[in-house]
C-alpha cells in the first residue's frame, strides 16, 4: 500500500502518529524511560518489582473490564520493568571495578589485550578477578575490564595472570571545550576503569593465566591474520599499511595502525572504520547479502518465478544468503574480540537478518500477516540490549548505534529520493553517509566535546572504499592460507587505496575547522534538534513534492 506525499501528514503530527503505529516500538521506548527514572530514583529491586506487580494485576483487572486502557496499562508496565531491570543490574554490579572509591587495592587480573611498549612503560588492558583492599585487607571477587598504564622492565604477553597495587579510577567526563578525556573511548572499547603503576614493585607478573579454547583459538587467529596482512603488502610501508587493513578488517584493537594516523582518521571524523562497530557489521552484511540478492533475482527471472527443476538442489536464495550472513556476523563477532561495540552491531545485524528470513517464509508471513517494519526490527534489537545490559542505555556506543541506525531508517531513503537524479548506488551512499552523520551529531558533540564537520565529505570517499578493502581484506586472510604470492597480489590493489585514504584522511584532518571544540550542551539542546531534524525534513519533502507531485511514498 503506498500514500501519496501529498496526503502525509507534516511535521511532528506525522512522526507521533508513525509511533502510535508500532506498539513495539513504543513498549521498548518507555522501557528506556523506565531504566532511566530506575537510574535517577535509585529503586531498590524489591520495591521496583512490587510496582512491577501491582501494575500487572491492576493492570490485567481494568483491561478485562476497559479495554481501552490495556495498551496504556501495557506501556505502564514496560517502564516499570525498565526500572526493575536497572535495580536489579545495580545489586549485579557489586565487585565491579567501576564502583571502586578511591582507596588503593591490589587487583589479580589477566591481560587481555596485546601490551604496547613506549619506553619503560606499558599500556594494556586487563580483566579484573580478585580485589583485596589495601587498608582493610578485605579480600573479594572482582569483575571489569581496567586500562592499565605501569613502569615494568618484564615484557608481559596477552595472556598473563598479573598482580598489581593502585587506585582505579573512573575516566572523568569533559567539562570544558577542548578538554581531552578517554571515557568515551574506554566505554566504546568495553573498558571502565583507569589505573596506573609508576613503581615496578607494585607489579608481578603470576605465571600464564588459563584460557579457554574459544579464547585460545581467537588469539591464534589474529596473530595469524595479521601476520599474512603485513607479509603480503607490497611496498615501502608493509607494517603500517598491513596493520591498517587489519584494522578496517577486525578493528584497531586486533592490529593497532600508528597513533598518528589513528589521530588523523579521529579529526577527520572518520576513525569508526578502524574500529569494529556497526559500519563494520554492516558492510560485511551488504558483501554476502547484495550477491545473494542479485543471484535470487537471476533465478527467478531464468525459472519464471516457477520451483526449480526436479533434481536440482535449489533452496530459495534469501534463505541461504540470510543464513550465511547470521554464521559469517557470529564468526566474525567471535574472533574479532570487539567487546559490547561488536555485540550490539552483531545483535542488530541478527535480528535484521531473521526478520528478512521470516518474510520470506510466505506461509508463515501470509498466516500471521507478517511485514518488514524497520522501525520494529531496530526496536526488537533495542530490547534483547536493554535486558541483556540496561546500563547500556548509558554508553556512548549504544547511543550512537542506535542513533545512527534510526538516521538511516528515517532520513537514509528520503535523502535517496531526493538525489535520484543521480545513479542509485551514489544517492544511496550519499543518503545513508550524511543521515547516519546527521544523527549522531549532538550525541559526538555532547560526549566528546568536538564535532567534525567535515566527516560529511571524508566520509563519502573514505565509507566506499572501506567497504572494498573489507571484502579484499578478508580475501587476503583467506588466501594468504594458501598461498602468500596469491594474497600479496590482491594487496597490489589495495596498497594505493590504503595510502589513498591515508593521504586524503591527512589532508582533510589538517584543514581549517575540520575539528571544532565546543563546551557543554545544555541536555534539552538534542530533543530540540531532533525535533528540528524532523520539521526541516517535511519541509524538503513538501518542497519536493511541488516539483515532483506523481511520486508516491511507501506508507511504512
Amino acid at each position: 500500500m503506498t500514500v501519496p506525499l501529498h496526503q502525509s501528514k507534516s511535521g511532528l503530527i506525522a512522526a507521533v502518529d508513525e509511533i502510535r503505529g508500532r506498539p513495539l516500538a513504543c513498549a521498548v521506548a518507555l522501557f528506556a524511560v523506565g531504566i532511566w527514572a530506575g537510574a535517577r530514583l535509585s529503586i531498590p529491586p524489591a520495591w521496583a518489582l512490587a510496582a512491577l506487580a501491582a501494575a500487572a494485576v491492576i493492570g490485567g483487572a481494568l483491561a478485562i473490564r476497559w479495554r481501552p486502557l490495556a495498551a496504556a496499562l501495557i506501556l505502564v508496565i514496560a517502564a516499570l520493568a525498565g526500572g526493575f531491570a536497572y535495580s536489579v543490574s545495580q545489586v549485579k554490579r557489586a565487585g565491579d571495578v567501576s564502583t571502586f572509591d578511591d582507596t588503593a587495592r591490589t587487583i589479580e587480573s589477566v591481560i587481555v589485550s596485546e601490551p604496547r611498549r613506549f619506553g619503560d612503560s606499558q599500556t594494556m588492558a586487563v580483566q579484573a578477578t580478585e580485589s583485596v583492599n589495601v587498608a582493610t585487607g578485605a579480600r573479594s571477587p572482582a569483575r571489569g575490564r581496567v586500562w592499565l598504564t605501569c613502569s615494568s622492565r618484564e615484557p608481559l604477553e596477552r595472556g598473563d595472570l598479573i598482580r598489581f597495587t593502585s587506585v582505579i579510577y573512573t575516566a572523568k567526563v569533559p567539562t570544558n571545550p577542548g578538554e581531552i578525556t578517554r571515557a568515551p573511548a574506554l566505554d566504546a572499547a568495553g573498558l571502565s576503569s583507569l589505573a596506573y603503576v609508576r613503581d615496578e614493585r607494585l607489579i608481578e607478573r603470576l605465571g600464564a593465566a588459563e584460557m579457554g579454547p574459544i579464547e585460545r583459538a581467537g588469539i591464534a587467529f589474529r596473530e595469524h591474520v595479521s601476520r599474512i596482512l603485513r607479509e603480503s603488502m607490497p611496498g615501502p610501508y608493509p607494517d603500517a599499511l598491513g596493520a591498517l587493513l587489519g584494522s578496517i578488517v577486525f578493528g584497531a584493537k586486533a592490529d593497532p595502525p600508528p597513533p598518528d594516523v589513528m589521530d588523523a582518521f579521529r579529526r577527520a571524523g572518520v576513525v569508526h572504520v578502524l574500529v569494529v562497530s556497526g559500519t563494520q557489521i554492516s558492510l560485511l552484511f551488504a558483501i554476502v547479502y547484495a550477491p545473494g540478492t542479485l543471484a535470487g533475482l537471476y533465478r527467478r527471472r531464468r525459472y519464471g518465478g516457477a520451483a526449480a527443476p526436479a533434481g536440482r538442489v535449489a533452496p530459495p536464495p534469501t534463505h541461504a544468503t540470510l543464513a550465511v550472513v547470521l554464521a559469517l556476523i557470529a564468526v566474525y563477532a567471535l574472533f574479532t574480540e570487539g567487546g559490547r561495540p561488536v555485540a550490539r552491531a552483531a545483535i542488530m545485524g541478527s535480528v535484521v537478518a531473521i526478520g528478512l528470513m521470516l518474510r520470506q517464509l510466505a506461509r508463515i508471513a501470509d498466516e500471521h500477516a507478517l511485514e518488514f517494519d524497520r522501525y520494529t526490527v531496530v526496536a526488537v534489537a533495542a530490547l534483547v540490549l536493554l535486558v541483556a545490559h540496561p546500563e547500556g542505555l548509558f554508553d556512548i556506543g549504544l547511543q550512537l548505534s542506535l542513533a545512527a541506525v534510526l538516521g538511516l531508517v528515517y532520513l537514509g531513503p528520503r535523502m535517496a529520493r531526493w538525489l535520484r537524479w543521480l545513479p542509485r548506488w551514489i544517492a544511496l551512499t550519499i543518503g545513508a553517509t550524511v543521515s547516519a552523520q546527521l544523527a549522531v551529531l549532538p550525541i559526538m558533540a555532547s560526549h566528546f566535546r568536538y564535532i567534525s564537520p567535515l566527516g560529511f565529505v571524508a566520509n563519502l570517499f573514505v565509507i566506499p572504499v572501506s567497504g572494498f578493502l573489507l571484502a579484499s581484506g578478508i580475501a587476503v586472510c583467506l588466501l594468504g592460507s594458501i598461498s602468500t604470492p596469491l594474497a600479496t597480489l590482491i594487496n597490489y590493489v589495495n596498497a594505493p587505496l590504503l595510502l589513498a585514504s591515508v593521504r586524503f584522511t591527512y589532508l582533510v584532518s589538517n584543514l581549517p575547522g575540520a575539528t571544532v571544540t565546543i563546551s557543554a550542551a545544555p541536555g534539552w539542546l538534542a530533543p530540540v534538534y531532533y525535533a528540528g531534524l524532523i520539521a526541516l525534513t517535511t519541509a524538503a519533502d513538501r518542497w519536493w513534492l511541488r516539483r515532483h507531485p506523481d511520486v508516491e511514498l511507501p506508507s511504512s
